[in-house]
């Protein structure tokens, strides 16, 4: 039986791909297939749009792999599900299947799972224009890896390439085969990296600083109950070092609220130091484990305790309400989007001569901001809950921290 056998679509849960000739073009079933109609995961591998004739056959394709085909709709996303039946030769039990299509889906961040369908897509894509059969894509030989990295030379950086390779290797742990990426690859991934054009590097994300929001303080109006709370994620991203992510959801109408704080995750406020802490439910890292952010008092305008308070006074959150929502005109509470956060900064930050942010650029400017303040660089590591030294790529302004650290070092005379 071929490798990529395929499962009749209209009797048995669908796969993520389909194959015809030498192209595997990616498909996803209606609801009526989901074990889980109410997930919403994301699948490793976006369907790819295309119709095809049921009729149709090609020579080359053995007889055993030919399927058939119907027009389907493209979705945003859909779960990923296991080929058990054909790994074992025989159907494990609908609640064992749901768990484990459930468990496979879940075990991977969406927003990880959308960059590697888009290094899978490439892939076949590559696949398609070298004419390398069906066989030799999954699982894929090493020198089929090393001609799809060596595609990036004198053209890529070595992240993109690596980055690509991670999300076709992902592809290959969750369909079940094995992965031949070995010195041979590694060597190739170093080409690319000795070749890659400086126009291949993005320059670096400024740093999101107390300046800025002391800008947007003087700017928005914190009787608004939309600018209240712009204002109040602004601080606590900043100072918390928090994604931005993890406060709020992409989208106004996200589905999935428990993965953002709400009123019952603020902790009280302390009387010694004025300190408040912050749950979060979800973090790109430690997921359902989630985290804890410290907010303490700072001075001036950039103080996100106050913020936090004047937030809480207009728009008055329960407990059980998303922490950062807004009551708009009706006084119905409004959840805030990445997009409309970002919109409203980006357009008081640009008006006066600032360049444009991204949602990490808080992140990036608390840690600059507390390395800046001579706070120890552990301490900074332990506050953002990086688990290793990958915060060192935030630091900015790299002679200005240097001098706070390193001046005066005591040398004895010498005579």
């Amino acid at each position: 039986m071929h490798p990529l056998r395929l499962l009749d679509p209209d009797t048995q849960p669908p796969p993520l791909y389909t194959i015809r000739s030498t192209r595997i073009h990616l498909s996803v079933g209606s609801e009526n297939h989901d074990p889980r109609p109410s997930y919403q995961g994301a699948s490793l591998i976006p369907y790819k749009s295309k119709t095809w004739n049921d009729s149709a056959r090609t020579s080359n394709t053995p007889k055993s792999t030919q399927t058939k085909w119907t027009q389907r709709r493209k979705p945003d996303a859909a779960p990923h599900h296991v080929d058990v039946e054909w790994e074992l030769g025989y159907q494990l039990s609908d609640g064992t299947m749901n768990d484990l299509n459930r468990a496979l889906n879940d075990g991977i961040a969406r927003s990880t799972s959308k960059k590697y369908s888009s290094a899978v897509r490439r892939f076949l894509q590559f696949c398609d224009t070298e004419g390398i059969p069906e066989e030799d894509r999954l699982p894929a030989p090493e020198v089929v890896l090393c001609a799809f990295a060596a595609r990036g030379v004198g053209r890529q950086a070595e992240s993109t390439i690596r980055n690509a390779l991670t999300g076709i290797r992902s592809w290959h742990v969750a369909e079940g085969r094995d992965w031949h990426g070995g010195p041979r690859l590694a060597r190739i991934i170093r080409g690319v990296k000795m070749s890659a054009p400086q126009t291949s590097t993005r320059p670096q994300r400024a740093p999101f600083t107390a300046t800025f929001l002391a800008t947007l303080v003087l700017e928005l109006d914190l009787s608004d109950p939309f600018d209240a709370a712009v204002a109040a994620i602004s601080g606590t991203a900043l100072w918390g070092l928090a994604r931005l992510g993890e406060l709020i959801p992409d989208s106004s109408f996200s589905a999935d609220t428990s993965r953002f704080p709400t009123g019952a995750d603020l902790g009280p406020l302390s009387t010694t130091r004025k300190s408040r802490t912050l749950r979060l439910p979800y973090t790109k890292t430690t997921q359902v484990d989630g985290g804890k952010i410290i907010l303490t008092n700072q001075s001036g305008l950039a103080n996100p305790l106050p913020l936090i308070e004047n937030h809480l006074e207009i728009n008055h959150p329960s407990q059980s309400d998303l922490l950062f929502a807004f009551r708009g005109k009706d006084q119905k509470l409004s959840i805030i989007s990445k997009k409309s956060f970002l919109q409203r900064c980006n357009g008081i930050l640009e008006k006066k001569g600032y360049g444009r942010i991204t949602g990490h650029c808080f992140r990036i400017g608390g840690t600059y901001e507390m390395l800046k303040a001579g706070v120890a660089p552990e301490v900074v590591q332990k506050l953002g809950r990086w688990k290793s030294d990958a915060f060192l790529r935030y630091w900015r302004e790299e002679q200005e921290i240097g001098e706070l650290h390193i001046s005066d070092v005591h040398i004895p005379d010498l005579e």
